[in-house]
């Protein structure tokens, strides 16, 4: 996977390049929360630490949003405060049936959106 951010800060190049070199079993998932339109999974990977693949989709629903929230209580901060890297798709997400269209984001504690 490559990742991108604009104009990144020097942690943020090197956690960047750190997801990047992780191989084998990592990165590992520590946990999944799927919603109807949001699907959230906590991450680890030697170097870069804990960090979320977030997906939210068209259909998102208030009770995805809580969730969303509630990643934002965990990290003491807004979730799209700490975006490492974003990607919109205008497709489908097969993990969120329904939807048309989702945005994945790579989110850590340590990035500056």
């Amino acid at each position: 996977m490559t990742l991108a951010v604009e104009e990144p800060t020097a942690v943020e190049s090197a956690l960047v390049e750190a997801m990047e070199a992780l191989e084998g079993p990592e990165p590992r998932t520590l946990q999944t929360i799927t919603g109807n339109g949001v699907s959230i999974a906590k991450q680890y990977g030697t170097g870069v630490g804990h960090f979320w693949y977030v997906i939210v989709s068209d259909i998102a629903t208030d009770l995805d949003w809580a969730e969303l929230d509630d990643l934002s209580e965990e990290l003491g901060v807004h979730w799209q405060s700490r975006v490492l890297w974003s990607h919109f798709a205008p497709v489908p997400c097969p993990a969120l049936p329904g939807s048309t269209s989702s945005t994945i984001y790579t989110v850590h504690p340590e990035a500056r959106s």
